[in-house]
């Protein structure tokens, strides 16, 4: 219904603004990995598979804040089934001061 509404140009504007759009999202959020621990594993799912790894294979930690949200990057030691380095996003209260709590008890753990 919409794009009958549109015509010529428009149309072509607005398909090349929705592609980028798109792309922009699932360059920023398609590699975005569910992320779930207990006692000594970690669970690493990308809602297809779900892999387990223990804590022993975390090698380093890192966050990145950008915009709005922040990302928690965890790399292994050894190659998974998502790669070296797997990224998500924490659940909480963002605070720009300091580093997430999700982030201090890993590296914690991986001391």
């Amino acid at each position: 219904m919409f794009f009958f509404i549109l015509s010529g140009m428009e149309y072509w504007v607005f398909a090349f603004l929705s592609a980028a759009t798109g792309a922009s999202a699932y360059w920023f959020f398609g590699d975005v990995k569910k992320v779930e621990m207990d006692y000594s594993n970690i669970y690493v799912s990308n809602l297809f598979q779900t892999e387990k790894l223990p804590i022993a294979a975390l090698n380093n930690v890192y966050e990145d804040k950008v915009l709005s949200t922040s990302f928690v990057r965890i790399r292994f030691k050894y190659r998974t089934k998502f790669g070296r380095e797997i990224k998500f996003i924490p659940r909480s209260i963002k605070n720009y001061f300091h580093s997430h709590p999700t982030v201090d008890e890993l590296r914690r753990l991986i001391r």
